[in-house]
């Protein structure tokens, strides 16, 4: 607490406000710092990165619930530290009312995943859709997917594709998603709806959603005004995704309705258990300037044989240098998978050639058509 006023005295009222760190002074009046978390943004949608304190749950309210009437529940993580969120959530927010609860990472999802389920028998699957789709396509025993009883989503957009692939699955579950922000502290959606598909939510209960910059069609950036803690309120804070707002009064009698269109011109993408950055893509470009001028990057995920797998597609204005080189594709999409890291310890060659289910496809380019920002990193939906 000493560190945390002297920091504050450094900083004017209106910095602290800005950055978040005001609401650490409530700690002093609460005795609860244990209810909050500290989260730095990225600063990839084109903003100065952020640190955020955040209480996580404030005191008039009440957890939300993901996993109603479930009893036996998977989380699936992704990574490790995702893991370790997860558990620093579930020991702060949650009371498991006698049930159980089992967290896993993607070292989990082993030839070993099926028997662990034997033993656990889950009745709910809740996570990252990509991982969900995996941890499904390992499974082949039809007893242990008729026991699921509720695949619930976030932190992704569940596409078209993955909603099928579950319902296929699993035709007795339930599917269900909720819209996060991570940078902002996690779900700011109500409940899932029955009235709505996926992709449409309400807003979480204090939470305002609009969109600001929209087109002829009313589409345009998803923004979300909510309390960070006692003192510090945001003010229509730009979570990188494109939408819209319903002007019609849902069966369920609310009229606060907003539709999450994808990911908008972003410089980081969430990709089958990976993270694609464009800032990694420009320097591997750079490195193989000696082949390269330009490039654009567009990733897609699709299920194959009830597998979850994933495509990207590099266009490529090649040197001449290139064209003259024996098997122009297969030189350039080597050099470009072996040096492209997708997580921090891993190359984009390791997921194409192990059991990743990524393939790399080149297409050369005469020229890119103008754009009016340089879009060269996107993933496509549906």
């Amino acid at each position: 607490m000493r560190r945390v006023s002297a920091l504050n005295k450094m900083m004017s009222k209106d910095d602290l406000r800005r950055i978040g760190l005001e609401a650490l002074e409530d700690i002093g009046r609460f005795d609860d710092a244990a209810a909050y978390s500290l989260r730095m943004t990225s600063g990839t949608m084109g903003q100065e990165p952020v640190l955020f304190a955040r209480r996580r749950v404030m005191p008039e309210e009440k957890p939300i619930d993901f996993y109603p009437d479930m009893k036996a529940i998977i989380l699936f993580a992704g990574t490790f530290s995702m893991r370790l969120r997860f558990l620093a959530d579930l020991l702060v927010d949650y009371e498991p009312e006698g049930r159980r609860i089992l967290i896993v990472d993607s070292k989990d999802l082993n030839n070993n995943f099926e028997r662990i389920l034997d033993d656990f028998v889950p009745d709910c699957f809740f996570g990252f859709p990509s991982f969900v789709a995996e941890a499904l396509s390992r499974i082949r025993d039809s007893a242990l997917l008729s026991r699921l009883r509720l695949i619930s989503c976030s932190g992704e957009f569940l596409t078209k594709e993955l909603e099928s692939f579950f319902r296929t699955k699993a035709p007795q579950a339930i599917v269900s998603d909720w819209y996060g922000v991570s940078d902002a502290g996690g779900i700011i959606s109500d409940s899932p709806c029955r009235y709505l598909s996926r992709s449409i939510y309400h807003p979480a209960p204090g939470i305002e959603i609009g969109v600001e910059n929209s087109d002829e069609n009313g589409e345009g950036d998803i923004v979300a005004t909510y309390n960070l803690g006692p003192s510090v309120r945001v003010d229509r804070y730009n979570t990188g995704d494109r939408g819209k707002m319903i002007l019609e009064e849902c069966l369920c009698g609310r009229e606060d309705t907003f539709v999450v269109l994808g990911r908008k011109n972003a410089d980081a993408l969430k990709f089958l258990g990976t993270t694609l950055r464009r800032e990694e893509f420009d320097r591997v470009a750079k490195e193989l300037e000696r082949y390269i001028v330009d490039y654009r990057a567009v990733a897609r995920e699709h299920i194959k044989d009830e597998l979850l797998q994933g495509e990207i597609v590099l266009e490529i204005i090649s040197t001449p240098y290139l064209q003259n080189q024996p098997e122009p594709e297969e030189l350039i999409k080597k050099l470009f998978a072996e040096r492209l890291f997708v997580t921090p310890s891993r190359t984009l060659s390791s997921f194409i050639n192990g059991a990743g289910g990524i393939s790399l496809k080149i297409i050369f380019k005469e020229s890119f058509s103008p754009e009016t920002k340089v879009l060269k990193l996107k993933k496509i939906y549906g």
